[in-house]
């Protein structure tokens, strides 16, 4: 035999008790029954932990200096219980959260805000990646969801629309057409382009080629940059022109204009690995549906 959870129990409870019958009956167990495991418990020990006396039955020394300790590991036992189920009610543990560049960055802060208000036992981590990097970051659980613009060309992530972003040309402000209310992308056919590079997203390359195939042209690349900043960068410098989703990016800058593109727009999506996810991540993904459901319908009645 070894010493169980129960038998520390049925020990703590005689010893408040200071009677068999009490203690018995307040365990919900037959009184034999509890003699029964307090004289394994005390064989399992080698000790004697209760004398009976006229008066109930009281704690020998070695009962005494046992109890402390027992005490303590029913409490430890039921705050793991207790720490376990908040967890798998996504109550409380560790939320990984993985964005790229300015993606939602409306909607994560609010989400956020709600979400520390509401589950104050959960700590929350924020990781900058990129879409070359996020499938390993999911493999290896470094994440529980991401927010990126589609396209995501990994066959092991889901994703869900969370908002639609507008999407502007980024053209030097010498530009002949920097001073429009907005473009189709065919009038930009004959400039060359600051485009991502292939190694960074071949799905957001494959996206702008179809993009401006389906406007008429075949576009020119004159430069490449991973980041709006750097793109914009290259823009400013005379390198060409480019397009980037409303939100991405931080303007105005000196040298540099945008311009909306007709009938172009860029999807944020909320991204994860479905064998990998949580109670936590769960829980996170339903508050952000009903943000995200909310600022579209807003959107719409303000349209």
């Amino acid at each position: 035999m070894s010493v169980e959870l129960r038998h520390l129990r049925y020990f703590i409870a005689l010893a408040e008790a200071k009677s068999f019958g009490r203690a018995a009956t307040a365990l919900g167990i037959a009184q034999p029954a509890l003699s029964q495991q307090i004289r394994k418990l005390e064989s399992e020990l080698d000790v004697v932990l209760f004398v009976r006396g006229n008066d109930g039955s009281h704690l020998t020394a070695a009962g005494a200096a046992f109890l402390p300790g027992a005490r303590a590991s029913v409490a430890d036992v039921a705050d793991a219980v207790a720490t376990a189920r908040r967890a798998g009610r996504g109550e409380s543990g560790c939320l990984s959260i993985g964005f790229i560049g300015s993606s939602a960055d409306n909607l994560i802060p609010a989400a956020l805000r709600l979400f520390a208000k509401e589950r104050p036992d959960v700590e929350i981590s924020l990781t900058e990646t990129d879409l070359a990097q996020l499938p390993g970051c999911f493999e290896r659980a470094e994440l529980d969801v991401a927010f990126v613009r589609r396209p995501v060309d990994d066959p092991t992530l889901l994703t869900e629309l969370v908002m639609v972003d507008d999407v502007v040309a980024v053209l030097p402000d010498d530009h002949p057409l920097s001073g429009e209310q907005s473009i189709p992308l065919s009038a930009l056919a004959r400039d060359a382009w600051v485009v991502t590079p292939v190694s960074s997203s071949r799905a957001f390359r494959e996206l702008f080629l179809a993009d401006c195939s389906r406007s008429g042209f075949e576009p020119t690349i004159g430069a490449e940059a991973s980041t709006p900043e750097a793109i914009i960068g290259l823009v400013a410098s005379g390198a060409g022109v480019s397009m980037l989703p409303k939100g991405s990016h931080s303007l105005p800058r000196d040298g540099v204009c945008t311009v909306p593109i007709q009938g172009e727009e860029s999807v944020v999506v909320m991204a994860w690995r479905e064998d990998r996810r949580t109670p936590l991540a769960s829980a996170f993904m339903r508050l952000m549906r009903e943000i995200a459901h909310g600022d579209r319908l807003e959107r719409r009645t303000s349209h």
